[in-house]
């Protein structure tokens, strides 16, 4: 198995070789067009101090304040063109996600079981790992966190409670800020290790979940103390419009359980019923072993559960909580759910199938079950592994890309704006006015009310940028606040930047014709 893992983390660094060695239209194809947004906000907010996108036409607070004041910092430093900018955030997401690579391998090596190792392997050629690897999105840090989070967890016991309680604060603090989100974590350690001290008395470590707990939540507070004092508004942008999105596609898992389901297959469809089973089986090896009432199911946890495994109990239970917990949360975006949704769920999801494993004597006839399940899981993977670099995540992007470099050179006699605004706004020089709201704290109140085309003449856009698909899927519409077709009646194909079909094709700039 040490064979295999190695394996596995050759091929991880020789995609992430791939993309970081690539020419700008291949590289393009792998790293999300909302990683733009980061890039462009980083070196907006070096230039002029203001988190803005557009260069001072609105204000946004729909980032990740850790992940985007290290791009900042990183730009104020090496004060790089364009392109070798994307690198050095391709380089630093892929370090970050090394680093969680090499502390889990050396965990889970030190287990000495089949399974934590087989799980790991699958994880390391996931598709959705080695996308979100090179995304130079927040996914990295957030990986990285929950990782050292976890590891503090079970190594407070052997520490001084000084630095059990620095430490674990500090962690918790800095999750929040690499997104916001992240508390969930915590809170689900903190319930599970108050389960802990009710059954077995252990307050040390209740405490110290506690102590991790107050740090998320002052992180959560440090980034509602940051939106107020960038656009006076407590909320965030960005939050507030996938929210909005709700009424017109209503709640469902299926978006981020796609996601999720690329940890260990290929793609959810056929595999469903595989890892409903799977998750089934692991919740029910993973009760018994660590919550078995006396006397019972005495083949199945074959070992007394001792204070030592006091901390492994609570991060299962925990990670369980956490799972359910974010695909839940998650369920309430399922139009805004992308590859880096993951960043919350690679750790728990880890901890769920493999610590039962860890502290305790699982019988073989269910380490051969859960071996033969996720083998059938991972036969998918390797395949779609090997594929990796004749496969790009996003084809489309090339011709946005294209499009902002015209567009950084063409002199037009007005601001342009775009829904898909990342690539294009960064290569057309940080002016591109985005329109769906995520990084434009102005758009929310023009959309609720369907009134696009109020804030498209408010603020002086003359020409709009994007794929033709914005302007035939009636879903689209609705949520963007222009479904009444006020705006699309005042446009006027300009160019068009590809000739490709598809979902999305046909990119194209448009006139805005005055009212």
């Amino acid at each position: 198995m040490g064979a295999l893992l190695a394996g596995a983390a050759l091929l991880f660094l020789r995609a992430c070789s791939f993309v970081f060695f690539a020419d700008a239209e291949t590289r393009i194809q792998y790293i999300p067009d909302d990683a733009f947004y980061d890039l462009t906000l980083a070196r907006n907010f070096s230039a002029s101090g203001e988190w803005t996108f557009d260069s001072g036409t609105s204000l946004t607070t729909g980032f990740h304040l850790l992940h985007a004041y290290t791009l900042a910092l990183l730009e104020r430093v090496f004060l790089l063109e364009a392109e070798s900018f994307v690198g050095l955030a391709v380089l630093v997401s892929v370090l970050w996600v090394s680093v969680s690579a090499v502390l889990a391998m050396v965990l889970t090596w030190r287990t000495k079981q089949v399974i934590p190792l087989v799980v790991l392997t699958l994880f390391m050629l996931s598709r959705n790992v080695w996308l979100n690897a090179v995304s130079g999105t927040e996914w990295s840090l957030v990986l990285l966190v929950s990782v050292l989070y976890c590891l503090a967890i079970i190594r407070s016991g052997k520490w001084k409670r000084s630095r059990s309680f620095l430490v674990i604060a500090l962690l918790g603090c800095l999750g929040s800020l690499a997104r916001s989100d992240f508390g969930l974590l915590p809170a689900a350690i903190a319930g599970a290790a108050g389960l802990e001290f009710l059954i077995y008395r252990r307050r040390d470590l209740a405490v110290v979940a506690l102590v991790g707990l107050a740090g998320a939540i002052g992180g959560v507070g440090l980034v509602l103390l940051h939106n107020h004092a960038t656009t006076g508004d407590w909320s965030s942008s960005s939050a507030a419009m996938k929210l909005s999105w709700l009424e017109v596609y209503g709640r469902s898992a299926d978006g981020i359980l796609e996601k999720l389901s690329q940890l260990f297959t290929g793609e959810l469809g056929s595999k469903r019923n595989l890892l409903s089973g799977l998750s089934i089986l692991m919740l029910s090896i993973g009760g018994c072993a660590y919550y078995r009432p006396k006397n019972m199911l005495p083949r199945l946890a074959l070992t007394a559960l001792k204070h030592d495994y006091s901390a492994l109990r609570v991060l299962w239970l925990a990670s369980a909580v956490a799972t359910v917990g974010y695909i839940s949360f998650y369920s309430y975006v399922p139009a805004g759910v992308q590859n880096w949704y993951t960043a919350n769920l690679v750790v728990p999801v880890f901890f769920l199938i493999a610590l039962p494993f860890v502290s305790h004597r699982v019988p073989t006839f269910l380490k051969g079950i859960v071996f033969v399940l996720l083998a059938i899981l991972g036969e998918r993977q390797v395949r779609t592994a090997l594929q990796f670099s004749e496969a790009p995540e996003w084809p489309n992007q090339v011709s946005m890309m294209h499009a902002g470099k015209y567009l950084a050179d063409a002199d037009l006699a007005a601001k342009v704006g775009s829904w898909n605004a990342g690539i294009v706004g960064y290569y057309a020089g940080g002016k591109l006015i985005n329109l769906d709201g995520l990084v434009n704290q102005d758009i929310h109140a023009f959309v609720a009310r369907g009134e696009l085309v109020s804030y498209v003449d408010s603020v002086g856009i003359g020409f709009i940028v994007d794929f033709e698909r914005m302007f035939a899927a009636d879903d689209l519409a609705k949520r963007g606040g222009y479904a009444d077709g006020r705006l699309v009646s005042r446009l006027t194909p300009l160019m068009s930047f590809d000739e490709r079909e598809g979902r999305w094709k046909h990119l194209t700039l448009y006139r805005v014709e005055p009212k």
